[in-house]
């Protein structure tokens, strides 16, 4: 007997697709097995993963037009599909400025508690074991929530709060030598100090292309955190979702992404 799968009464309704067996008779795909959607694609080096991946995220919303789909990509596999499909596609590369900037969030309290913990994270002391003392931590707080009231965008920008910064040290190591990174021309200002946000979560499809960045640690992560907390407004249950990464093996390195992912997988199964 060959498998035959499921044409209809699915989680998301019907069959996804049809695929030949080797006997000739049709089998239907799912990606759900009850209500659990968890799909894996494996395959050597040049055996068409990415192809068929593409295939049956495209066939997936013929089933359900209102399917949001999210893409982590690599080595931009999927960057013409995405585009096609009408969604956003952005691909990170140092030293190319990326269209993102955290301060240009509404000030709301949840955007606050975030952006403290992106900045704890980009202005922890380098030497490891340290911690952010009582009094930095304040500094960086009231920093926030000074950038956040102001009504000219123009100001609400990573490199603004330098000036916030003042009232610490400038000492080697101290926050504002390590802010320095990520402003006006430090290594990592091309992230986030930019003087718009395009990081658009409204298309049906939006793709993140992270291979450049995938092996610096400190700004996969920071990249991340961001990432998900924009992508957070999405999981509100109103809509079908896909996450597909690309080359997963590489993305789970970072301990970040794997908190995020076992979690949307244990909660999310729409």
């Amino acid at each position: 007997a060959y498998p035959y799968g499921k044409p209809d009464g699915n989680h998301w309704g019907p069959a996804i697709t049809i695929f030949e067996t080797t006997s000739g008779t049709p089998f239907f795909f799912n990606f759900h097995q009850g209500d659990v959607g968890h799909t894996t694609v494996f395959g050597p080096t040049g055996s068409g993963k990415t192809v068929i991946m593409a295939f049956l995220i495209l066939q997936a919303y013929r089933v359900n037009p209102r399917l949001k789909t999210i893409v982590f990509d690599k080595d931009r596999g999927l960057d013409i599909m995405v585009r096609a499909a009408g969604g956003t596609y952005m691909a990170l590369e140092p030293g190319e400025p990326s269209g993102w900037n955290p301060l240009l969030l509404d000030d709301t309290e949840e955007n606050r508690v975030f952006l403290y913990g992106l900045l704890s994270f980009m202005l922890k002391p380098s030497k490891e074991g340290e911690n952010l003392t009582p009094q930095e931590e304040a500094i960086i707080r009231n920093a926030i929530k000074s950038v956040l009231k102001t009504k000219d965008r123009s100001y609400r920008r990573l490199s603004s709060l330098r000036a916030l910064l003042a009232g610490s040290e400038r000492t080697e190591g101290s926050l504002i030598a390590r802010l320095d990174k990520w402003v006006r021309h430090g290594p990592y200002a091309w992230l986030f100090d930019n003087a718009d946000d395009n990081l658009h979560i409204s298309r049906p499809m939006i793709g993140f292309d992270m291979t450049s960045i995938l092996d610096d640690p400190t700004v996969r992560t920071a990249a991340l955190l961001y990432m998900f907390h924009r992508l957070d407004a999405i999981y509100d249950g109103k809509a079908p979702i896909i996450n597909l990464m690309d080359e997963a093996w590489k993305l789970l390195d970072d301990d970040e992404f794997k908190r995020t992912m076992k979690d949307y997988f244990k909660t999310i199964r729409k």
